[in-house]
């Protein structure tokens, strides 16, 4: 199972979060994708879980997606077991939701490179 973490500035505002995860849910389920998604400082910050194609070619779509600019890959590694849920896709609202993908990510980008993982502290470590 492949499983990416990106981060993006948001061109929208918190409403978008709700329009995407409305858009993604039915296409994730059919594809077998998992993931999270909050928006937090006019950044969007989503985890993808699923085979390498389907989680690739979804990639893909977010990258010209024009609710999206400036996409950064924080991470991308094989996992042996779904690390945020069984979630189509979850729409982080509440501060519980965010401490808890928080928690998670700051797990997967203690395996990444030094400056990736500034890079996502920068924008989101109120949430940490």
């Amino acid at each position: 199972m492949l499983q990416l973490i990106y981060m993006s500035e948001a061109t929208g505002g918190p409403d978008e979060v709700r329009t995407i995860c409305e858009q993604a849910s039915s296409k994730n389920t059919r594809n077998e994708i998992t993931g999270v998604i909050f928006l937090h400082n006019g950044h969007y910050f989503q985890a993808l879980e699923g085979s390498k194609e389907h989680v690739e070619d979804t990639l893909l779509r977010i990258i010209v997606d024009p609710r999206h600019k400036n996409l950064h890959l924080l991470s991308r590694t094989r996992q042996g077991a779904r690390q945020f849920g069984p979630w189509a896709m979850v729409e982080c609202v509440t501060e519980a939701d965010k401490k808890f993908a928080a928690k998670l990510v700051e797990r997967r980008l203690s395996e990444t490179s030094r400056e990736t993982a500034q890079l996502f502290l920068k924008n989101f470590s109120r949430l940490l």
